[in-house]
């Protein structure tokens, strides 16, 4: 199976997400866009795809906040060690989750999510 690894990160100048391959060198980040140009980005602002979409097809990016119709199912994708049940199992690893109020959501949510903002637009 191929996976896409592709991230995105907030232009220096434009303030407007750039999508591609990214690239750090001597402290700075790159994203060579599809465009076939390089960009400036802002360290902070670069999230990795996970190759998963939400519930409209819009691609879902570490740091995307999103909704669910259960107000208590919303939160943040982030990376990182995990931990959590679901019914009567317990998963643990690294990977991309959702994070809402400190709780692991279960991966049978995740294709009824939908994109709503990401942490670094105000």
């Amino acid at each position: 199976m191929k996976r896409t690894i592709k991230f995105r990160g907030k232009d220096t100048v434009t303030q407007d997400f750039i999508y591609g391959d990214l690239v750090r060198k001597d402290g700075e980040s790159l994203i060579f866009s599809d465009k076939e140009m390089w960009h400036e980005v802002t360290p902070e602002s670069v999230g990795q795809f996970t190759g998963l979409l939400d519930k409209n097809g819009f691609e879902i990016y570490e740091g995307d906040k999103y909704s669910h119709e259960n107000p208590l199912c919303s939160g943040v994708i982030r990376f990182g060690l995990y931990r959590g049940g679901e019914y009567d199992t317990y998963n643990e690893g690294i990977g991309f989750h959702g994070v809402r109020f400190d709780t692991d959501v279960p991966d049978s949510l995740i294709g009824k999510i939908e994109v709503i903002g990401n942490i670094h637009d105000v």
